[in-house]
């Protein structure tokens, strides 16, 4: 059940890779989006890490438990493969949030527009 919570970042991921897709890096959607990314990546997969954690080392005691190698194997591999991952990609996003708050820093909020868009306006 632990695993299931990584779902709900799962839609913030997904709308910043549309978002990316249509060219709007630079709006203040893909910016208020890359923030509830990160803070939804944090409650949804980071948090509950250990707690999955401790519910496997507190189901290791069990005599069913021993009986199944395979059964094991399973859950100890998907646990270290998909949480390498979630924290190989957790510390990319930390490094682009604290990217993206130092250059952000001087400005009060994101434009809503393209960079482009406003020479554009500045020019015409």
């Amino acid at each position: 059940m632990i695993r299931l919570l990584a779902e709900y970042s799962t839609i913030f991921v997904n709308f910043r890779h549309a978002l990316h897709m249509f060219g709007m890096q630079n709006s203040s959607i893909y910016f208020y989006n890359g923030l509830m990314m990160v803070f939804s990546f944090t409650c949804a997969r980071m948090i509950p890490l250990p707690i999955y954690i401790y519910c496997i080392l507190s189901i290791s005691d069990r005599p069913d438990y021993h009986s199944s190698l395979i059964g094991k194997l399973i859950l100890w591999l998907a646990t270290c493969v998909l949480d390498s991952l979630n924290v190989l990609w957790y510390i990319k996003m930390l490094k682009g949030a604290v990217k993206v708050w130092k250059s952000h820093k001087n400005n009060a909020s994101p434009s809503p527009v393209s960079a482009s868009r406003v020479k554009d306006i500045k020019q015409g």
